[in-house]
């Protein structure tokens, strides 16, 4: 996919010129493990615990909850390809976001404790 954009004029009363952009280049074919759905987290909201699902080849190497703030809640690396489950019982209502590391790649959902 590539975007092309017309020449904008740019002007003061010191200063003229035209500023351009041109054949600029998307990649929009590129997809990761996440983005094909290779690794769910669920339920959302979740109560007293979280869900990771792996259907991928590719090991989950690490997990990190974090809190609003973005302060760790916690973080274990269980270094799994199938299903890993986040006990969550101490957590405080509220939001969250969970990263999903593997060895090349991150994903991050955002997660309601009710």
């Amino acid at each position: 996919m590539a975007l092309q954009f017309q020449p904008y004029n740019i002007s003061s009363s010191n200063y003229e010129s035209d500023l351009f952009i041109s054949n600029l280049a998307l990649d929009a074919g590129i997809q990761t493990l996440f983005d094909n759905k290779q690794i769910k987290v669920y339920p959302n909201p979740f109560n007293n615990q979280i869900t990771i699902v792996n259907t991928s080849q590719t090991a989950i190497t690490k997990v990190s909850v974090c809190d609003l703030l973005g302060r760790e809640v916690i973080s274990t690396t269980p270094n799994q390809i199938s299903t890993i489950t986040v006990n969550t019982q101490g957590f405080d209502n509220g939001v969250y976001f969970i990263k999903v590391y593997n060895n090349s790649d991150s994903f991050t959902v955002k997660l309601i404790k009710e």
